[in-house]
């Protein structure tokens, strides 16, 4: 039942992300930077974020697995400070470090982790928010391993045209967990894999253009399916999907697959 529930919760936020509008205040501009701010902390805290000493969780803190309500904050090209604390215990210091923002980049910044000595770590990966124009086939998407303890990893996204498995793509391979690598290919982590998003929803083959996939993460070189979820994907998108929480297998509902849409 935990399975199902969470299966369903993904495809929701999958699509309702979709359609929803970009915030004034956060929208793509060329004269701004602009960053999203996740927690897929292990340990369970739930965390403010402040950048140059501002609050960005005005609308309430996150918990373990949240973004920022809105996705992305626009930031100035400059260097910043980032903070993060404990929501209930603000003297509490998880993370204090600086990125510097580039005009017209996006960024998705995670904090991760289980607490050791008091802190957790940070780490901020490029992101695309620009809508492919024009694009009415292909989606982006890329995988990030966020769960400690976990072995390298492949992750599967395979079409589903009905309930027939229409085609696969490998959208990461090998990718270990991102907390023991030593020094992090940034460029390499935030890449996207393109895959086709235009299969008509529906029985009939009618609907807005999306496409549903089943994705599927394994042990590395291996058919050994150690999470697995679906969701819609729609043309000219880019998604961000996760693992978080720490390891577990056989599944036991201790962590489990997170997706956030980038534009």
């Amino acid at each position: 039942m935990l399975k199902k529930i969470f299966v369903y919760s993904l495809i929701i936020a999958a699509t309702a992300a979709s359609c929803k509008k970009p915030d004034p205040l956060t929208g793509f501009e060329k004269t701004v930077g602009s960053v999203s701010l996740t927690n897929v902390n292990s340990s369970g805290k739930i965390m403010d974020f402040y950048i140059d000493g501002i609050k960005m969780t005005q609308n309430g803190a996150l918990a373990a697995g949240g973004t920022i309500l809105g996705s992305y904050v626009g930031i100035n090209a400059d260097q910043h400070g980032i903070t993060i604390k404990d929501a209930t215990t603000p003297t509490i210091e998880y993370i204090a470090g600086t990125f510097t923002g580039v005009v017209g980049n996006a960024y998705s910044y995670f904090v991760y982790d289980t607490l050791t000595a008091g802190k957790m770590k940070g780490i901020l990966l490029p992101a695309s928010r620009k809508p492919a124009i024009g694009e009415t086939t292909n989606a982006n998407i890329r995988f990030l391993n966020f769960s400690p303890k976990a072995p390298e990893l492949d992750c599967w996204v395979v079409r589903l045209v009905g309930t027939v498995r229409t085609d696969s793509v490998k959208i990461a391979a090998t990718r270990s967990y991102i907390g023991n690598i030593a020094s992090p290919d940034v460029d390499a982590l935030g890449a996207y894999t393109t895959i086709r998003a235009n299969q008509l929803a529906g029985a009939n083959g009618t609907g807005s253009p999306a496409t549903t996939y089943s994705i599927k993460v394994t042990l590395a070189n291996t058919n050994t399916i150690v999470t697995s979820a679906s969701a819609s994907f729609v043309p000219a998108r880019n998604y961000t999907l996760y693992l978080r929480g720490v390891f577990n297998y056989p599944a036991t509902a201790t962590y489990g697959l997170g997706l956030m849409t980038d534009n």
